[in-house]
């Protein structure tokens, strides 16, 4: 089974040990800090709250950028950053509405870039991808915001119980492969999307969100069909060793952005 979100599954390199988080993986790090947020100078902070987990439908992403951000910027001076984008009433110290411009410093000779190695693949493509650093755009939720309220549903679902042997987060844990699911047992890859690759295929008359996943169906299953569908998982072009590298352990990639 192939399990999709429409949002990034990590961040431009060097969040991880900007956050403090150790490990080679700082992607899975990063998703537990997302998921369960460490208190800050004896600060309890709340878990991260989405539609999917909440009863009343709301969720507490402004408040989870700011600890983030803090966290970031810890022992220096207040300020904005890397995430941005919110309503002048969740505003604080560390988390404003304007952009505190990239490449974001995060310490001697450091810095934090505006884009992962995917993006910039759609960039150089054509494609107007957004940022993950940005989480509301004007009254609309951006990727940004679709991050902080995601990444906890999708790190429930890939270790649930039940499944938790037979899930694997593509290229995280799979590594870039042509056969992600080799072995012949039941196996649930998780991969990462963006629909924009489709949008000149979106059927007439329907939701675009609805029009979008229709449309990324239908692309998946022409892949399979043509027996194309195992080179998207494999090394894409045009990727150095530390490109390589850098995905595999903390940025993640798009499946299908070349």
């Amino acid at each position: 089974m192939l399990l999709c979100f429409d949002f990034a599954y990590g961040y431009p390199t060097g969040y991880g040990r900007a956050l403090g988080l150790g490990g080679q993986a700082f992607w899975t790090s990063i998703w537990g800090e997302i998921s369960v947020p460490t208190a800050l100078q004896g600060m309890p902070v709340p878990p991260p709250q989405n539609e999917y987990a909440s009863a009343n439908n709301r969720n507490n992403r402004f408040e989870v950028a700011s600890h983030l951000n803090h966290r970031v910027n810890l022992g220096g001076q207040p300020r904005a950053g890397p995430l941005y984008g919110c309503p002048a009433q969740n505003q604080t110290p560390f988390f404003t509405q304007a952009s505190p411009g990239f490449p974001y410093a995060i310490g001697p000779g450091g810095a934090l870039g505006h884009f992962r190695v995917t993006d910039q693949r759609l960039l150089d493509r054509g494609h107007h991808p957004l940022c993950c650093w940005w989480v509301l755009g004007g009254r609309a939720p951006v990727v940004g915001g679709q991050i902080l309220t995601g990444i906890p549903a999708v790190k429930e679902i890939r270790n649930h119980s039940e499944f938790s042997k037979i899930n694997k987060v593509w290229p995280f844990e799979t590594g870039f492969t042509p056969s992600p699911s080799a072995g012949g047992t039941p196996c649930i890859i998780h991969a990462e999307i963006w629909p924009g690759i489709v949008n000149d295929q979106l059927q007439d008359g329907l939701i675009r969100d609805e029009a979008q996943v229709r449309a990324m169906v239908k692309w998946a299953a022409s892949q399979d069909a043509e027996s194309n569908f195992g080179v998207r998982f494999a090394v894409p072009e045009g990727l150095d060793d530390g490109q390589v590298s850098r995905c595999r352990h903390e940025e993640g990639w798009i499946l299908g952005s070349g």
